[in-house]
């Protein structure tokens, strides 16, 4: 059996859609919630590690990473940009309720189909298909019994609405606050449970 622990980076600074098209460092709270995560990834002791690139993730991961190296070394982490979250184009940075005043007919569609994508950027199609690629060629083979993915919201949601079979379908059923867990274990028949959402 192997577990997954899902882990969304910790508090960053901006407001709004906050995708790969910019790369804010943590906030300060961001910051003391990356210190407090380092007692269960420790306890977890992960034996393959798979991150977003992005400042965000990067900055979540490195005071476990400088913990488990006093401790005598650690997994290597994997930097996958299939990781990253989905680019917002020109909304990057804007609240909903301005893309709504600004661009209404464009934004309905982009809530409601997802092959339409954000202007200059993704559609959620276009995540989903990374998001899966990544988890077809990297976990669903993967020998390691316990592995962490540390990512954003929405390869987070595009995951868990794969193993429920959404698909896109399923994307906005899931809510995942920032630097919490979420953690699937993986049977030797195949089969998969979600064994926790949100976990602090």
């Amino acid at each position: 059996m192997k577990t997954i622990i899902l882990l969304r980076h910790a508090e960053c600074e901006g407001v709004g859609y906050i995708g790969r098209g910019s790369n804010p460092p943590l906030s300060q709270e961001g910051r003391e919630r990356a210190g407090e995560l380092i007692a269960p990834l420790l306890t977890f002791a992960p034996k393959q590690i798979f991150s977003s690139p992005l400042l965000r993730c990067r900055q979540t991961i490195d005071p476990f990473w400088t913990a488990k190296k006093g401790e005598g070394g650690c997994a290597m982490v994997s930097w996958d940009k299939r990781l990253e979250e989905l680019d917002f184009g020109r909304w990057e940075g804007c609240r909903s309720k301005t893309v709504k005043a600004h661009d209404p007919d464009l934004f309905d569609r982009w809530l409601t189909d997802p092959s339409f994508p954000a202007p200059g950027g993704e559609s959620l199609a276009m995540l989903q298909e990374r998001v899966e690629a990544f988890w077809r060629q990297e976990i669903a083979g993967a020998e390691a019994e316990r592995i962490l993915i540390l990512t954003h919201g929405g390869p987070i949601r595009c995951l868990l609405s794969l193993l429920v079979g959404r698909g896109t379908d399923g994307h906005w059923l899931f809510s995942v606050d920032r630097g919490n867990f979420c953690t699937i274990k993986i049977f030797d028949d195949g089969n998969y449970l979600i064994d926790g959402v949100n976990l602090h």
